[in-house]
């Protein structure tokens, strides 16, 4: 029941996943949000259309505690898979249960600290954290998109290994490049700097665009920064805007809004650098995407993105604009770079699996069902 643009994108990419790496007796029932985009299902794949759990708390219980474990029940599942991280006692009396977590910021405390201790934020992702560590505690089997967010949780949940599967993401079946065949240039064929992302604060957009500032009082040739994606959390957008302004960087740097999926492998493939600054992440999507369009990439150098990138990313410091202006200007200035990295892009994109995920998910749900069935015996 995740609603966030990523959130869905992976949703879907799971489901499809599950669904082509099925064992011949298995099928896949995937409970879709009603508010979601319609999306057609197949003979061992159907799509039963739920409505959102009404109210805050309350109704998210009843969706948890009566509602999931009651149509787990009329479509005879064996194992549910809880997209959205959250177990309940009464999932587990129904069917085997496979959890995730796909929020680290729950379990990053350098970033909680950054909210006042009495804050709504701060309350709400420990509430977060309570709930994740009691489902993965609950849950027969646990699958993680990466081995950082193991290191992130483990600390709060203890050893988990007995029931983890740890499995990077693959690139988006819709992010497809070509590049004897590139798509148009979307900015007027102008060179330009793109962040893609979310707008939240742990994005680092502010401290990344005063690196660009001071990269741009010494190379003032630095094409535009275009910032894309989804306001998120409002208040921080106005900070952005708030700093562009009060910087005197309106001409360079700009928000080109929420783009379309189809237009997102263009803006990445003909971006002179895609720059990926966030401070907290489970296993990036949109790094995934940068490399699966033969994006040039550099991104923080704070986990997961090394352990997704790999070698196909020019890494860096991102806690302060004095550590991102160099690798601005050196990646910049560096022609063959900035072409070998489009090339290790697509090298590392084709390393990246759906099907290798399929094939966990499945490893998970057969060790969920073993310890059902066991747990009904006793």
């Amino acid at each position: 029941m995740m609603q966030s643009p990523g959130g869905v994108q992976l949703v879907e990419e799971l489901i499809r996943s599950a669904h082509e790496s099925a064992p011949e007796q298995c099928d896949v029932v995937a409970l879709m949000r009603s508010d979601w985009r319609p999306w057609p299902g197949s003979e061992k794949l159907n799509i039963v259309s739920v409505a959102p759990p009404k109210g805050r708390w309350f109704g998210k219980r009843q969706w948890y505690d009566v509602l999931l474990p009651k149509l787990a029940k009329a479509q005879k599942a064996d194992v549910l898979y809880s997209m959205s991280g959250i177990v309940s006692a009464e999932m587990c009396k129904s069917s085997g249960v496979v959890t995730t977590a796909n929020n680290m910021m729950p379990f990053t405390q350098e970033r909680l600290r950054t909210y006042p201790l009495t804050s709504r934020t701060r309350w709400r992702y420990a509430v977060l954290r309570h709930v994740l560590v009691a489902s993965m505690k609950k849950a027969d089997a646990i699958v993680l998109h990466s081995r950082h967010a193991q290191n992130m949780i483990e600390p709060h949940s203890g050893d988990l290994s007995s029931k983890l599967f740890v499995v990077l993401t693959g690139v988006p079946r819709d992010v497809k490049v070509d590049p004897a065949t590139p798509p148009p240039h979307p900015y007027e064929k102008a060179p330009y700097f793109l962040y893609l992302s979310a707008i939240y604060a742990y994005k680092n957009h502010v401290k990344f665009i005063e690196a660009y500032r001071h990269a741009l009082n010494e190379e003032a040739s630095l094409p535009d920064l275009l910032i894309a994606g989804p306001k998120a959390e409002e208040h921080y957008f106005d900070e952005i805007l708030a700093a562009i302004k009060q910087w005197g960087l309106e001409s360079k740097v700009k928000y080109i809004g929420y783009l379309d999926r189809k237009d997102v492998p263009a803006w990445i493939y003909h971006a002179d650098i895609n720059f990926f600054p966030s401070l907290c992440e489970t296993s990036s999507l949109v790094v995934v995407e940068i490399l699966g369009s033969g994006g040039v990439l550099a991104c923080s150098n704070v986990p997961p993105m090394p352990e997704v990138a790999s070698y196909a990313a020019e890494l860096f410091d991102p806690y302060s604009a004095e550590t991102m202006k160099p690798a601005i200007l050196k990646l910049w200035r560096d022609r063959r770079r900035k072409e070998e990295l489009r090339s290790l892009a697509f090298a590392r994109a084709a390393e990246l699996s759906w099907n290798a995920c399929g094939k966990v998910i499945w490893q998970a749900a057969a060790k969920a069902h073993a310890a059902f069935i066991a747990r009904s015996k006793e």
